[in-house]
């Protein structure tokens, strides 16, 4: 069982880094050493750890590029979506826009701000009895 998992989530890594490069290759921007450095861990999280309740926060700002595509993954954001990555007017912007999708609460980039915000999402699921965990991605330059 196990083996076929670490299969089933080789084949969702290759998938995701290949569509990666090619919407950063395709827009002609990005930062891919910090998107490919992030993009593992977020497909973890949204394929095998995060719940309903659970929500996140992208700290490391210019890793967008790998949050959208982690969300393309479980199809909670489209190929078309993905498509408009960086352009004039689009919400796939370089660095996450708040507000526009349900799992991308916060606007973020400037390092060290993010961390502040989840355990401030954290404190108010508790304070209002809500289920679910909040996680939260930094960076070196976070830290």
């Amino acid at each position: 069982m196990i083996r076929k998992v670490l299969v089933d989530f080789s084949t969702v890594v290759t998938k995701a880094r290949l569509r990666l490069l090619r919407m950063h290759f395709e827009s002609r921007v990005g930062h891919n050493g910090g998107n490919l450095s992030a993009l593992d861990i977020l497909l973890c999280l949204f394929h095998y750890v995060q719940g309903n309740t659970d929500r996140f926060v992208l700290s490391k700002g210019h890793a967008a590029g790998a949050l959208y595509t982690a969300l393309w993954s479980v199809g909670r954001i489209s190929e078309d979506e993905l498509k408009e990555f960086h352009k004039d007017g689009t919400f796939l912007a370089g660095h996450p826009c708040a507000g526009w999708h349900k799992d991308i609460p916060f606007a973020t980039g400037s390092l060290g701000h993010g961390l502040s915000l989840a355990v401030g999402m954290a404190l108010a699921k508790k304070l209002q009895t809500q289920e679910g965990n909040v996680y939260c991605l930094l960076s070196d330059g976070d830290l």
